[in-house]
């Protein structure tokens, strides 16, 4: 039987390998002609199951890595979430049990007064007292942007 294809592809039987099948002699030649085209074919495929195991894409798709990477990432982000929500929750609690039973009595004056005083307060005052509240804000958040410069000009001089 004449091979009609090399290695790597299927093996078909040709026009010529046709016309032997169809001249065989005997049903034993015929038998033998299709026996030797299976085993081919057999072979083809063993062949080709290999090579596609071995050059299979060893890399993801980029969607899915990036998508594993978010989910991982919320995944982290969630256990940071989750000690800082246990951590808060943990000083609140010492708070409230250091402060039991003392100064509660006097926080509550004060929280009374300075509310009362709120409620009390014209227009005009609360504007101010915002005013002052900003500007003393303005001037925190320039003191670290002075100390941050500093910092930064002593590490350039390293």
């Amino acid at each position: 039987m004449k091979e009609t294809i090399q290695q790597g592809t299927q093996h078909h039987l040709s026009l010529q390998d046709l016309h032997t099948f169809l001249k065989a002699r005997s049903f034993e030649e015929q038998i033998k002609i299709l026996t030797t085209h299976a085993e081919k074919n057999r072979q083809y495929i063993k062949w080709r199951n290999q090579t596609m195991e071995t050059n299979k894409p060893k890399k993801q798709n980029m969607i899915k890595k990036v998508i594993n990477d978010m989910v991982e990432d919320a995944r982290a982000q969630h256990q940071v979430d989750k000690a800082n929500f246990q951590a808060v929750k943990a000083e609140s609690k010492a708070t409230f049990e250091e402060n039991r039973f003392h100064n509660s009595l006097k926080r509550a004056k004060e929280n009374s007064k300075k509310s009362w005083d709120d409620a009390h307060m014209s227009i005009k005052e609360r504007k101010e007292r915002i005013n002052e509240q900003r500007q003393q804000a303005i001037k925190e958040a320039n003191s670290r942007k002075l100390d941050a410069e500093q910092r930064i000009a002593q590490a350039k001089q390293k």
